[in-house]
């Protein structure tokens, strides 16, 4: 039997069939005895791309790729011989096509329909494309999470653990079951804060902290956590998750380095200063040739340069103990620049640079450490000399306010790319630029003025483009009491300058 719009199928248009399928809320066709479609809804029309016209009269299978469609009628006839319901996703899923030839998974329910025309089949499909890949993406995640050696834990908003991987069970020796349930409290080192780190849940995922935390048999373990927001569907916050991994390793390395350094420091600033000392004596004897006095001079010369090497690598591997102090006294900032740029004056005529220094006006007194203030000032005045060119200049100047002090030295150098300009604080990081030109230094001296600067409850800046030279700034409070940030402290060291 062939149904066409002038034929009409047996239920009218104010049947409860015709009316029940126009308004269902997925895509349905009406399939007849001959395998052809009588009846479709608005959502079927959407879902394979063709008009409600187009779609009566056409065989169903034109529905399934071609690759499949004999094996689709057959399956349709077996069907049709012993109808009965099928409920959706009963295994009875399919590879629908749509109009323009694109496939996508779906899901059928068939329901037999006895009318006085016969038996009809109605049919239910519903595109899974978006649940099967959800199911693919959660089963791939659940592998990750389930093979992975790092820690993965999920918490509830109350910060209760909901979930803990193997990875979590390896590092801190709890079972699943001895942690789910429980708070992240449990993991906590004694005398440390983790308020910051893994214990807030909130939408804003939280940058990653190294920390401590405390193994089930009481070791401490050395860890990178990383906290996130689980946000549902809705766009709701559902919890939290944890990454934590394991940097033992990488700590011991760190502190092995930082030992080393210590000792060698050390080791290396007897004989240096000593060196130092009688060749300076040197200098001062009136017997020395012309020819060995330039030689004299130029082992002196190099033998404070080596000094000030030595220095540096002493003070960042102090840098990492807890009983590292800064000297606070009352100190005018200005008296501290004016010093360190007629110290480097000789340096910069030596090397064609235009050295400026701009007061600002007045005395500006600050509660600080002079020695240290003025070795930041001088790496700053230190790199902008060794990066200027033949010709260019260096202007100092100190810029007041009412609550802060700012030391600014300025260059017209080759400048920094914007991508490096965020690792010029890192310890031993030397841009490529300064390699290139073969300016020496060993990426010490930006770390030593952050340091410095952060001792005093301050911070440092850059701002520069490649070709215009760079600013830094040093922003300084005048008032101890009102702090940037917490003050780590300083050992009293040589002066240094390493970009």
């Amino acid at each position: 039997m062939t149904l066409r719009p002038d034929n009409p199928i047996p239920f009218s248009e104010s049947t409860p069939i015709r009316e029940f399928v126009e308004s269902a809320d997925q895509a349905m066709v009406v399939v007849d005895g001959t395998g052809e479609i009588a009846l479709a809804n608005g959502l079927a029309e959407r879902l394979f791309g063709y008009t409600r016209t187009e779609l009566v009269g056409l065989p169903v299978d034109v529905l399934v790729p071609e690759r499949i469609r004999q094996r689709h009628g057959d399956l349709r006839r077996e069907y049709s011989a012993h109808p009965r319901l099928r409920q959706m996703g009963g295994g009875t899923g399919f590879q629908g096509m749509r109009k323009g030839g694109g496939e996508f998974p779906a899901e059928i329910s068939l329901s037999p329909l006895e009318t006085t025309e016969g038996t009809y089949v109605l049919t239910a499909i519903r595109d899974v494309t978006a649940s099967r890949r959800a199911d693919y993406l959660a089963s791939h995640f659940m592998a990750v999470v389930e093979s992975t050696h790092d820690a993965i834990i999920g918490r509830d908003l109350d910060g209760t653990v909901i979930s803990w991987n193997p990875g979590a069970e390896l590092l801190f020796g709890y079972t699943e079951a001895e942690m789910c349930g429980q708070t992240m409290s449990t993991l906590d080192a004694p005398g440390r804060d983790t308020s910051s780190c893994d214990q807030s849940i909130g939408a804003d995922p939280v940058e990653t902290q190294d920390t401590v935390r405390v193994h089930k048999d009481g070791n401490l373990v050395d860890v990178s956590i990383t906290n996130s927001p689980i946000v549902g569907m809705d766009g709701t916050l559902r919890g939290s998750s944890i990454i934590a991994r394991d940097i033992s390793d990488r700590r011991k390395a760190e502190r092995l380095k930082d030992g080393f350094l210590s000792l060698v420091s050390h080791e290396l600033r007897t004989p240096l200063s000593a060196i130092v000392a009688h060749v300076e004596l040197l200098l001062d004897e009136d017997l020395l040739s012309e020819h060995r006095q330039r030689f004299v001079e130029v082992v002196h010369r190099n033998s404070l340069r080596l000094e000030r090497l030595v220095g540096d690598l002493l003070f960042v591997a102090q840098l990492e103990s807890a009983d590292l102090t800064v000297t606070m006294t009352d100190v005018d900032i200005v008296t501290i620049a004016k010093d360190a740029v007629e110290a480097a004056a000789p340096r910069a005529g030596g090397s064609g640079v235009d050295l400026r220094f701009e007061p600002g006006g007045h005395p500006v007194r600050m509660v600080g450490d002079a020695g240290r203030l003025g070795q930041a000032v001088d790496n700053l005045i230190s790199n902008a000399i060794k990066y200027s060119p033949d010709g260019g200049a260096v202007c100092v100047r100190v810029l007041p306010d009412a609550a802060e002090c700012i030391i600014e030295v300025q260059d017209e150098g080759v400048g920094i790319a914007f991508d490096e300009q965020e690792h010029l604080f890192e310890r031993f990081y030397r841009a490529p630029t300064a390699a290139s030109l073969h300016v020496q230094g060993i990426g010490l001296g930006l770390l030593i003025v952050k340091k410095i600067v952060d001792a005093h409850g301050g911070h440092v800046s850059v701002r520069s483009e490649p070709g215009s030279g760079a600013t830094f700034r040093m922003m300084l409070p005048l008032d101890p009491t009102v702090r940037r940030s917490t003050p780590s402290a300083v050992p009293a060291l040589a002066r240094s300058s390493a970009r």
